[in-house]
């Protein structure tokens, strides 16, 4: 049985909340359906049940949103999440965890060079590209595994080693089949100096996860730290000197459709940079 945290100065009795969770309307297949007229629903079931006092439910409408969090939350795994440096054309990179079926892989690139290009496994859909035509050079796909999951995804490099293109990959466990991308565009940005800074974007669905993609040009910055709010941190440099690169993921789930800004990367170099915010809808 799940057990809640609670917030500051809601006090509702534990077992309360363990009722509020088990509802019907609060499990995750239900999640999107969870609005203010349902949180009504949801106390007025449990008080003609007798499961909370008058007092408990009043407070409990504050509470139902924290639960709904927690309940989308729940909802997200991370497979596997590791970062490579692809030095030659042609190289196999294992994914990370063991994906099955259904499961999303998320694969981030980045270079100082601008002749990056898609992955060579079959399958993947492309998130944002430079298209070869500007520094740092970046791409982003996506690929939902088949009932024969991949083991490795194929990648060729930057520029060879002193260009290399410095990789990202994340699996993750829950997303919806029919529109992984929450019927959003990504959203992308770029910047001569600082950090990426992913740029707003709005979810249509309750329980989305929104990313935090970047990439810095000619810097290998190892002390990369998520935006605020956010988690999950998948970082790799790659390369050498003015030829080095730095790419970056993170993510936040976002218990109500709305508006989200990530906001910028943090660490020690800046450059040119290159920045996209994505989101997945939740199964």
């Amino acid at each position: 049985m799940t057990s809640f945290d609670l917030p500051p100065k809601l006090e509702i009795p534990k077992p309360a909340i363990i009722r509020l969770a088990e509802h019907s309307l609060l499990q995750p297949g239900a999640f999107r359906a969870v609005g203010p007229a349902d949180r009504r629903a949801i106390i007025a079931d449990l008080l003609r049940a007798k499961r909370l006092t008058l007092a408990e439910a009043r407070r409990a409408l504050l509470f139902v949103p924290v639960v709904g969090w927690k309940i989308a939350e729940a909802g997200w795994t991370l497979v596997g999440s590791i970062g490579a440096s692809v030095t030659s054309d042609g190289t196999n990179v294992s994914l990370p965890g063991s994906p099955v079926e259904g499961d999303i892989v998320l694969v981030g690139q980045g270079c100082d060079a601008n002749n990056i290009v898609a992955p060579n496994t079959s399958g993947y859909t492309q998130i944002a590209s430079s298209g070869g035509g500007s520094s740092p050079g970046y791409e982003l796909h996506f690929k939902i595994m088949g009932p024969t999951p991949d083991s490795v995804v194929n990648l060729d490099d930057g520029n060879g080693t002193t260009q290399a293109n410095a990789v990202v990959i994340q699996i993750w466990r829950g997303v919806d089949q029919t529109t992984p991308l929450d019927g959003v565009t990504p959203t992308t940005a770029t910047g001569s100096s600082g950090l990426p800074n992913a740029p707003s974007i709005m979810p249509t669905s309750d329980g989305a996860l929104v990313f935090a993609f970047g990439v810095l040009d000619d810097d290998d910055d190892i002390t990369i730290a998520a935006p605020s709010g956010y988690s999950n941190l998948q970082a790799r440099v790659s390369g050498s000197g003015g030829g080095g690169a730095t790419t970056m993921l993170a993510s936040k789930v976002l218990p109500i459709a709305q508006a989200e800004n990530p906001g910028a990367f943090s660490g020690t170099d800046n450059d040119e940079w290159f920045a996209c915010s994505f989101c997945l809808r939740l199964a």
